[in-house]
């Protein structure tokens, strides 16, 4: 197998993960080479498709352990995703309204169009400046109230100030999770977060961000939540974000005494521009089981760590 050849199954593994077949154009963009074509990269998938190196059904290829099964699973979960977007769209007007939110999109499964029954609703909001924490115990405490603290359409996974837009983990997972996110409402903050992290091309360097199918809602900030942070402004806000953000470090501290204070920090991040939540450590799961692929082919592991060299040759 050549090293063209070889990044094509790192690609159809990596999405196999999420049992999600690629057309031969998806292959191109989520490659993580940049010195070939698009042609090139369709050429090479039919060539694997003859040897049974990998299979093919209609327009979209897959690993050779999976069966055309896969093409269907992909087009159930499609459907499963248009609708869970319909509610995460309701979702997505009633968290504009809350103080300090300038910027929501969807992360996760969904952001990649994919979607089973009880699949969550997972969120990536930017906040105002030094805002973070505030805005996110606004936000919990909704859902803990509300909607009896319920996780399937309300995960509250990652919060960034917009002033401080770079994500500081960059690695395959992050890239890939940050190239994929789905914005839902202010495009224009989205688009200078988006500009902010251009490591994601050491990644994947033919990525291209394709024309929404999804709706997004428009308009700036609401009277409502104009109103409601000028009565929060008599409040002395940067202490209580401040307050906020330490109670959740000892929180996060006593709740998850038997993770190491690096996986910890890693899961939960906890500084005054960034708060992240997540239960289960996804990026090692994805890691694994994207390794376990990797290891059928004899494909050597993926790092977690390891930057690729987008220019790094691969004819031949």
């Amino acid at each position: 197998m050549t090293p063209l050849q070889k990044h094509i199954v790192k690609t159809l593994a990596y999405f196999d993960v999420f049992s999600y077949p690629l057309s031969a154009e998806q292959v191109y963009r989520s490659l993580q080479t940049n010195s070939v074509t698009s042609q090139i990269i369709a050429r090479e998938l039919g060539l694997l498709a003859s040897r049974k190196a990998i299979g093919v059904h209609g327009r979209y290829y897959f690993l050779r352990h999976r069966n055309a099964q896969i093409v269907s699973c992909r087009l159930n979960s499609e459907h499963h995703a248009r609708k869970l977007l319909l509610r995460a769209k309701m979702m997505v007007r009633l968290v504009r309204q809350f103080p300090f939110v300038r910027c929501i999109c969807l992360s996760g499964e969904l952001s990649k169009n994919v979607a089973r029954e009880g699949s969550d609703v997972d969120f990536f909001i930017i906040t105002a400046p030094r805002r973070v924490w505030i805005c996110r115990a606004l936000l919990t405490l909704f859902k803990k109230i509300f909607l009896l603290n319920r996780r399937k359409y309300f995960c509250l996974n990652y919060f960034l100030a917009e002033d401080r837009l770079t994500v500081e983990n960059q690695n395959l997972f992050t890239a890939m999770e940050t190239a994929t996110l789905m914005v839902m409402w202010n495009e224009t903050l989205f688009r200078k977060f988006f500009a902010s992290n251009e490591w994601v091309y050491r990644f994947l360097p033919n990525w291209e961000r394709q024309p929404r199918t999804h709706p997004v809602s428009t308009g700036g900030r609401s009277l409502l939540q104009k109103a409601s942070e000028r009565l929060l402004s008599v409040l002395p806000l940067d202490t209580i974000d401040n307050w906020l953000m330490d109670m959740m470090k000892r929180v996060w501290k006593k709740r998850y005494k038997s993770l190491s204070e690096e996986k910890r920090e890693e899961l939960y991040q906890s500084t005054p521009n960034v708060s992240t939540a997540y239960g289960h450590d996804y990026q090692e799961i994805i890691f694994r089981e994207y390794n376990r692929r990797l290891k059928m082919y004899d494909i050597a592991t993926a790092d977690a760590n390891h930057s690729p060299d987008p220019k790094e040759p691969v004819n031949g």
